[in-house]
Protein backbone atom coordinates (compact mmCIF):
# COMPACT_ATOMS: atom_id res chain seq x y z
CA UNK A 1 0.00 0.00 0.00
CA UNK A 2 1.15 3.50 -0.73
CA UNK A 3 2.03 5.58 2.27
CA UNK A 4 -0.35 8.40 3.05
CA UNK A 5 1.59 11.68 3.31
CA UNK A 6 1.49 13.25 6.70
CA UNK A 7 -0.17 16.58 7.14
CA UNK A 8 1.82 19.46 8.66
CA UNK A 9 -0.12 19.07 11.89
CA UNK A 10 0.87 15.40 12.13
CA UNK A 11 4.58 16.10 11.86
CA UNK A 12 6.59 16.10 15.04
CA UNK A 13 7.05 19.64 16.28
CA UNK A 14 10.47 20.63 17.60
CA UNK A 15 10.76 20.37 21.33
CA UNK A 16 10.54 23.65 23.16
CA UNK A 17 13.59 24.58 25.20
CA UNK A 18 13.32 23.74 28.84
CA UNK A 19 13.22 26.45 31.44
CA UNK A 20 16.67 25.48 32.65
CA UNK A 21 18.35 26.32 29.33
CA UNK A 22 16.30 29.47 28.94
CA UNK A 23 17.42 30.67 32.36
CA UNK A 24 21.09 29.97 31.65
CA UNK A 25 20.91 31.83 28.32
CA UNK A 26 19.28 34.82 29.95
CA UNK A 27 21.87 34.93 32.70
CA UNK A 28 24.67 34.71 30.15
CA UNK A 29 23.32 37.59 28.11
CA UNK A 30 22.83 39.70 31.22
CA UNK A 31 26.32 38.86 32.41
CA UNK A 32 27.82 39.93 29.10
CA UNK A 33 26.18 43.34 29.36
CA UNK A 34 27.15 43.87 32.98
CA UNK A 35 29.85 46.50 33.42
CA UNK A 36 33.02 45.67 35.32
CA UNK A 37 33.04 47.63 38.59
CA UNK A 38 36.61 48.64 39.40
CA UNK A 39 36.06 51.22 42.13
CA UNK A 40 34.55 48.92 44.73
CA UNK A 41 33.84 50.40 48.20
CA UNK A 42 36.71 48.45 49.74
CA UNK A 43 39.16 49.58 47.08
CA UNK A 44 38.01 53.20 47.38
CA UNK A 45 38.62 53.23 51.14
CA UNK A 46 42.04 51.56 50.89
CA UNK A 47 43.09 53.75 47.96
CA UNK A 48 42.01 56.96 49.73
CA UNK A 49 43.72 56.06 53.01
CA UNK A 50 47.00 55.13 51.34
CA UNK A 51 46.86 58.25 49.18
CA UNK A 52 46.31 60.59 52.15
CA UNK A 53 49.06 58.87 54.13
CA UNK A 54 51.50 59.07 51.20
CA UNK A 55 50.84 62.75 50.56
CA UNK A 56 51.23 63.57 54.25
CA UNK A 57 54.46 61.57 54.46
CA UNK A 58 55.85 63.30 51.35
CA UNK A 59 55.10 66.72 52.82
CA UNK A 60 56.80 65.79 56.10
CA UNK A 61 59.84 64.42 54.27
CA UNK A 62 60.14 67.60 52.19
CA UNK A 63 59.97 69.83 55.27
CA UNK A 64 62.43 67.60 57.12
CA UNK A 65 64.85 67.78 54.21
CA UNK A 66 64.57 71.58 54.18
CA UNK A 67 65.49 71.69 57.88
CA UNK A 68 68.11 68.93 58.11
CA UNK A 69 69.45 68.47 54.59
CA UNK A 70 69.45 64.66 54.60
CA UNK A 71 70.34 62.92 51.28
CA UNK A 72 67.10 63.35 49.32
CA UNK A 73 68.00 60.65 46.78
CA UNK A 74 67.45 58.01 49.46
CA UNK A 75 63.76 58.84 49.62
CA UNK A 76 63.55 59.17 45.83
CA UNK A 77 65.14 55.74 45.55
CA UNK A 78 62.58 54.27 47.94
CA UNK A 79 59.64 55.78 46.06
CA UNK A 80 61.10 54.63 42.74
CA UNK A 81 61.48 51.08 44.03
CA UNK A 82 57.83 51.06 45.11
CA UNK A 83 56.73 52.17 41.65
CA UNK A 84 59.06 49.61 40.07
CA UNK A 85 57.62 46.76 42.15
CA UNK A 86 54.03 47.83 41.47
CA UNK A 87 54.44 47.95 37.68
CA UNK A 88 56.40 44.71 37.65
CA UNK A 89 53.42 43.12 39.42
CA UNK A 90 51.04 44.61 36.84
CA UNK A 91 53.19 43.22 34.00
CA UNK A 92 53.10 39.78 35.61
CA UNK A 93 49.32 39.72 36.15
CA UNK A 94 48.15 41.59 33.04
CA UNK A 95 45.72 39.76 30.74
CA UNK A 96 45.64 42.39 28.01
CA UNK A 97 48.66 42.61 25.73
CA UNK A 98 48.32 46.41 25.68
CA UNK A 99 48.36 46.54 29.48
CA UNK A 100 51.34 44.21 29.59
CA UNK A 101 53.25 46.34 27.09
CA UNK A 102 52.42 49.52 29.00
CA UNK A 103 53.48 47.89 32.27
CA UNK A 104 56.82 46.85 30.76
CA UNK A 105 57.49 50.42 29.58
CA UNK A 106 56.43 51.75 33.00
CA UNK A 107 58.81 49.30 34.67
CA UNK A 108 61.62 50.60 32.47
CA UNK A 109 60.67 54.17 33.43
CA UNK A 110 60.82 53.31 37.13
CA UNK A 111 64.09 51.43 36.63
CA UNK A 112 65.64 54.50 35.01
CA UNK A 113 64.43 56.61 37.94
CA UNK A 114 66.11 54.13 40.28
CA UNK A 115 69.33 54.47 38.28
CA UNK A 116 69.18 58.27 38.48
CA UNK A 117 68.67 58.12 42.25
CA UNK A 118 71.61 55.73 42.64
CA UNK A 119 73.85 58.01 40.59
CA UNK A 120 72.76 60.90 42.79
CA UNK A 121 73.71 58.96 45.90
CA UNK A 122 77.11 58.27 44.36
CA UNK A 123 77.72 62.02 44.10
CA UNK A 124 76.83 62.80 40.50
CA UNK A 125 75.71 66.40 39.96
CA UNK A 126 72.12 67.17 38.96
CA UNK A 127 73.18 68.85 35.69
CA UNK A 128 75.42 66.00 34.60
CA UNK A 129 75.00 64.88 30.95
CA UNK A 130 74.50 61.29 32.13
CA UNK A 131 71.39 62.32 34.08
CA UNK A 132 70.08 64.19 31.03
CA UNK A 133 70.48 60.99 29.01
CA UNK A 134 68.59 59.01 31.66
CA UNK A 135 65.86 61.65 31.75
CA UNK A 136 65.38 61.52 27.98
CA UNK A 137 65.28 57.73 28.04
CA UNK A 138 62.75 57.79 30.89
CA UNK A 139 60.51 60.19 28.96
CA UNK A 140 60.69 57.89 25.93
CA UNK A 141 59.62 54.94 28.07
CA UNK A 142 56.85 57.07 29.56
CA UNK A 143 55.41 57.89 26.14
CA UNK A 144 55.55 54.23 25.11
CA UNK A 145 53.74 53.24 28.29
CA UNK A 146 51.06 55.87 27.80
CA UNK A 147 50.34 54.85 24.22
CA UNK A 148 49.84 51.22 25.25
CA UNK A 149 47.85 51.93 28.42
CA UNK A 150 45.59 54.52 26.80
CA UNK A 151 44.64 52.13 23.98
CA UNK A 152 43.75 49.25 26.30
CA UNK A 153 39.99 48.96 27.00
CA UNK A 154 39.37 52.20 25.08
CA UNK A 155 37.11 52.35 22.04
CA UNK A 156 39.18 54.29 19.53
CA UNK A 157 37.24 57.09 17.91
CA UNK A 158 37.97 58.96 14.69
CA UNK A 159 39.74 61.66 16.70
CA UNK A 160 42.00 59.02 18.28
CA UNK A 161 43.03 57.84 14.83
CA UNK A 162 43.81 61.38 13.71
CA UNK A 163 45.62 62.07 16.97
CA UNK A 164 48.11 59.25 16.45
CA UNK A 165 48.60 60.37 12.84
CA UNK A 166 49.27 63.98 13.79
CA UNK A 167 51.32 63.30 16.94
CA UNK A 168 54.66 62.73 15.11
CA UNK A 169 54.23 65.98 13.16
CA UNK A 170 53.29 67.91 16.30
CA UNK A 171 56.23 66.37 18.14
CA UNK A 172 58.66 67.38 15.40
CA UNK A 173 57.30 70.92 15.47
CA UNK A 174 57.60 71.23 19.26
CA UNK A 175 61.14 69.84 19.18
CA UNK A 176 62.24 72.30 16.49
CA UNK A 177 60.59 75.24 18.25
CA UNK A 178 62.15 74.35 21.62
CA UNK A 179 65.57 73.69 20.11
CA UNK A 180 65.85 77.03 18.31
CA UNK A 181 64.72 79.04 21.35
CA UNK A 182 68.24 79.00 22.78
CA UNK A 183 71.26 81.04 21.66
CA UNK A 184 72.86 80.00 18.39
CA UNK A 185 76.23 79.23 19.99
CA UNK A 186 74.54 76.72 22.38
CA UNK A 187 72.80 74.66 19.70
CA UNK A 188 74.43 71.25 20.14
CA UNK A 189 73.36 67.63 20.52
CA UNK A 190 72.74 68.01 24.25
CA UNK A 191 70.37 70.92 23.60
CA UNK A 192 68.57 68.83 20.99
CA UNK A 193 68.25 66.01 23.50
CA UNK A 194 66.73 68.37 26.06
CA UNK A 195 64.25 69.66 23.49
CA UNK A 196 63.32 66.09 22.56
CA UNK A 197 62.86 65.19 26.23
CA UNK A 198 60.44 68.11 26.67
CA UNK A 199 58.57 67.11 23.52
CA UNK A 200 58.11 63.59 24.84
CA UNK A 201 56.51 65.05 27.96
CA UNK A 202 54.09 67.12 25.88
CA UNK A 203 53.13 64.10 23.78
CA UNK A 204 52.67 61.99 26.93
CA UNK A 205 50.33 64.62 28.34
CA UNK A 206 48.39 64.95 25.08
CA UNK A 207 48.04 61.16 24.78
CA UNK A 208 45.84 61.13 27.87
CA UNK A 209 44.26 64.54 28.29
CA UNK A 210 43.46 65.49 24.69
CA UNK A 211 41.52 62.30 23.97
CA UNK A 212 37.94 62.29 25.33
CA UNK A 213 37.75 58.51 24.90
CA UNK A 214 40.39 58.13 27.64
CA UNK A 215 38.40 60.31 30.06
CA UNK A 216 35.30 58.28 29.28
CA UNK A 217 36.80 54.79 29.55
CA UNK A 218 39.70 55.29 32.02
CA UNK A 219 39.15 58.48 33.98
CA UNK A 220 41.34 57.38 36.92
CA UNK A 221 44.50 56.49 34.97
CA UNK A 222 43.91 59.48 32.69
CA UNK A 223 44.07 61.89 35.64
CA UNK A 224 46.82 60.14 37.61
CA UNK A 225 49.18 59.28 34.78
CA UNK A 226 48.42 62.43 32.80
CA UNK A 227 49.43 64.59 35.76
CA UNK A 228 53.00 63.22 35.69
CA UNK A 229 54.21 64.97 32.50
CA UNK A 230 52.26 68.11 33.45
CA UNK A 231 53.99 68.38 36.82
CA UNK A 232 57.36 67.64 35.23
CA UNK A 233 56.86 70.35 32.61
CA UNK A 234 55.94 72.86 35.33
CA UNK A 235 59.03 71.88 37.34
CA UNK A 236 61.24 72.32 34.28
CA UNK A 237 59.77 75.74 33.60
CA UNK A 238 60.13 76.95 37.20
CA UNK A 239 63.41 75.33 38.18
CA UNK A 240 65.08 78.75 38.58
CA UNK A 241 62.22 80.32 40.56
CA UNK A 242 60.64 77.55 42.63
CA UNK A 243 62.08 76.76 46.04
CA UNK A 244 64.13 73.55 46.38
CA UNK A 245 61.57 72.25 48.87
CA UNK A 246 58.74 72.56 46.34
CA UNK A 247 60.89 70.97 43.65
CA UNK A 248 61.64 68.04 45.94
CA UNK A 249 58.02 67.65 47.08
CA UNK A 250 56.61 67.56 43.56
CA UNK A 251 59.30 65.16 42.41
CA UNK A 252 57.93 62.79 45.04
CA UNK A 253 54.37 63.50 43.85
CA UNK A 254 55.39 62.37 40.35
CA UNK A 255 56.57 59.03 41.72
CA UNK A 256 53.41 58.70 43.82
CA UNK A 257 51.21 59.38 40.78
CA UNK A 258 53.01 56.63 38.89
CA UNK A 259 52.61 54.29 41.85
CA UNK A 260 48.89 54.94 42.30
CA UNK A 261 48.31 54.73 38.57
CA UNK A 262 49.83 51.27 38.71
CA UNK A 263 47.65 50.34 41.69
CA UNK A 264 44.53 51.46 39.82
CA UNK A 265 45.44 49.42 36.72
CA UNK A 266 46.36 46.42 38.85
CA UNK A 267 42.92 46.59 40.45
CA UNK A 268 41.35 46.74 36.99
CA UNK A 269 43.20 43.64 35.84
CA UNK A 270 42.34 41.78 39.04
CA UNK A 271 38.62 42.58 38.77
CA UNK A 272 38.51 41.68 35.09
CA UNK A 273 40.22 38.38 35.81
CA UNK A 274 37.73 37.52 38.56
CA UNK A 275 34.82 38.55 36.32
CA UNK A 276 36.09 36.37 33.48
CA UNK A 277 36.49 33.30 35.69
CA UNK A 278 33.05 33.74 37.28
Amino acid sequence: MAETPLSPSDKEAPAAPTSRYTTVSTITRVGERRAVIIWTPRFIVIFALVLVFSLSLSSILAETWANTGYPLNRVVLGYSLLALGCWALVAARAHSSWIRGGAVFSTIWALLKVGAAVLGLLGMEDRSPALFHLDAAANSALLGAYVCLSIAYTALSRWDTWFFRLAPLVGAGITAWTYFQGPVHELDWLTLERALASTLLYLSLFTWWLRPSCWKAQAGPTFLLGSIPLIQLILNATQDTATPTMQYFFSLIILLAMLFGGIRIWQSERVRSESATS
